[in-house]
């Protein structure tokens, strides 16, 4: 039987700004669905007109469920802003 690879990890610094602020939020947890949250990051950085300064910064006070969806929201825009 073959050896199993081990899966190589990628350094942060690889990842977009908008990965980086997913794994973030998430509390450097893995995304429920990856590919739904990275549109919705892309989304918010659009609406923060890609303020990395900000956007690389900012962290909820409270644990997110799988997802960033929740910063979508109405309450979720009005906490970021």
């Amino acid at each position: 039987m073959p050896a199993k690879k081990e899966k190589k990890i990628k350094p942060l610094y690889l990842f977009s700004g908008e990965a980086r602020f997913i794994y973030r939020m998430l509390g450097n947890q893995k995304a429920q669905n990856y590919k739904l949250d990275m549109m919705a990051a892309k989304k918010i950085f659009a609406e923060f007109d890609n303020d990395i300064d900000f956007l690389s910064k900012v962290k909820p006070p409270f644990k997110m469920d799988g997802s960033i969806k929740y910063f979508l929201t109405e309450a979720g825009m009005k906490y970021l802003k």
